[in-house]
């Protein structure tokens, strides 16, 4: 996600200005980006201090963690959290299950159900929690699941998203390519076929962030996210996260602070599903402004816990995917 309310309003502004120079698309995106920082007015910082260069002062300037040892052949857990509250959802992990049943490469699907009040236990292995406890909380039982199936790698997706038939086997060679890194980010395209997805992907919502000067990401957003099996059993996620909203942010950031290293790799590939394509503009718009009005919710926790992560937000850029011209 792209939060905004770390940085001077006016500054996130005049960026994308800059960004979108000749782009005959800027004036509909900045018109988006309104939208977006509105939901996000209530928890502006106070006192901001001028942008950073880079991260490096407050996340260190190098993996200070031995490389990944990710074998050839890997074990290869994908765990999904759930909380299917109508047939739309049911239907999405549906979709999402099929994605996966035609993965090029092997893979042990692994269902985290949080409490879901609808559920049509798939042909998968489920572990079913008694109440609803949030994403963070279901990750976490999926991880310890998958750590005792002798996963060499877990990866993360959302129970919205379809994976590309060769996510699992473009996740391996993520990690032979760049030994540093603990955990792959992909890039999560926008199932829509609308100008709201598009902007999401230029914007950079779910494509985690770089750190300037460097290879390495602030984030990458569990949606598309591949840990190695020794950052899975060394760091947990804070299940004071309640909402999907900042719980992945949270978990990057403590473990760039504590050496793991992070990483981008375009070629593992999901879709995202907004759900625009079946709703009208009022109903797209209020989509929207519902999903950032939650990631604002989630950013309120993140910072009362880390209150210099605007520091790193600041030091960082996000990662768009190429304009696409089908809308």
């Amino acid at each position: 996600m792209s939060f905004v309310s770390v940085l001077p309003f006016a500054d996130t502004f005049a960026y994308w200005w800059r960004e979108l120079d000749g782009d005959p698309r800027r004036i509909r995106f900045m018109t988006v980006k309104t939208l977006e920082v509105s939901a996000f007015l209530g928890n502006r910082m106070r006192g901001h201090s001028k942008a950073p260069e880079t991260a490096q002062p407050l996340l260190g300037h190098a993996s200070q963690r031995p490389p990944n040892t990710v074998p050839i052949d890997p074990v290869v857990v994908v765990v999904v959290p759930v909380y299917c509250r109508s047939d739309r959802d049911a239907r999405s992990v549906e979709a999402l299950l099929g994605g996966l049943g035609l993965q090029s490469s092997r893979c042990h699907v692994l269902l985290v159900d949080d409490g879901s009040p609808r559920w049509r236990a798939p042909a998968v292995e489920v572990i079913r929690l008694d109440r609803n406890l949030g994403p963070a909380a279901a990750r976490n039982r999926g991880v310890e699941r998958a750590l005792e199936f002798g996963a060499d790698v877990v990866a993360f997706i959302d129970s919205d998203c379809i994976p590309a038939p060769d996510w699992v086997a473009n996740i391996i060679p993520a990690f032979h390519t760049e030994r540093r890194a603990h955990a792959i980010s992909g890039a999560t395209w926008s199932l829509d076929r609308t100008a709201l997805g598009r902007y999401q992907e230029r914007n950079g919502t779910l494509n985690g962030r770089r750190l300037r000067g460097e290879d390495r990401l602030l984030y990458g957003p569990t949606c598309n996210l591949a840990l190695c099996g020794e950052l899975a059993r060394c760091l947990r996620f804070d299940e004071s996260f309640k909402i999907a909203a900042a719980e992945d942010i949270d978990y990057c950031f403590r473990a760039n602070q504590q050496g793991w290293s992070i990483y981008h790799a375009e070629s593992v590939v999901v879709q995202h599903d907004y759900g625009y394509d079946e709703l009208a503009p009022v109903g797209r718009v209020r989509r929207l402004w519902s999903q950032f009005r939650r990631y604002a919710e989630g950013e309120r926790l993140l910072l009362r816990k880390h209150p210099d992560y605007h520091q790193a937000f600041a030091g960082s850029t996000e990662i768009s995917l190429p304009s696409r011209t089908d809308v």
